[in-house]
């Protein structure tokens, strides 16, 4: 029997993840902070990167204990409530950290929730990548 393809030889040729999240839930470690270990041990991208929203220093100061010795990059942003008043808010925020970081058209974006996914698209619309490659994970 033919061995199919594996996810890592699709993704071999993405330069970095960027996973998004927006919240500090109480499977933050086991869900996010995990994966993003192993998929940084495998090796499958250059770079992997969490771009995680904090709403006050105690979000601020669990994230960074959680990922203390992880081996990945973390870039934090400011979130707001889920409310439509605060999504130009949320958008702003997230601009400004993938700007800091900066876009290539071989990164993979996985963005953790349709609210958050709703107002990073904006963003990602308005830095001008023709070609992005986008997972919402819901």
């Amino acid at each position: 029997m033919e061995e199919k393809a594996r996810p890592k030889q699709i993704l071999a040729d993405s330069r970095r993840l960027m996973y998004l999240n927006a919240e500090v839930g109480s499977v933050f470690d086991s869900q996010v902070v995990e994966l993003l270990r192993y998929l940084n041990a495998s090796a499958d991208f250059s770079e992997i990167i969490l771009l995680c929203g904090f709403r006050n220093q105690a979000e601020k100061d669990k994230i960074l204990q959680s990922v203390k010795g992880s081996g990945f990059q973390l870039e934090l942003f400011q979130t707001y409530p889920s409310l439509p008043i605060f999504t130009r808010l949320q958008t702003h925020s997230i601009k400004r950290s993938l700007q800091k970081l900066g876009l290539h058209s071989k990164d993979l974006i996985h963005v953790r929730g349709e609210l958050l996914f709703l107002a990073a698209l904006p963003a990602l619309k308005s830095l001008a990548f023709p070609f992005l490659r986008v997972l919402v994970d819901i």
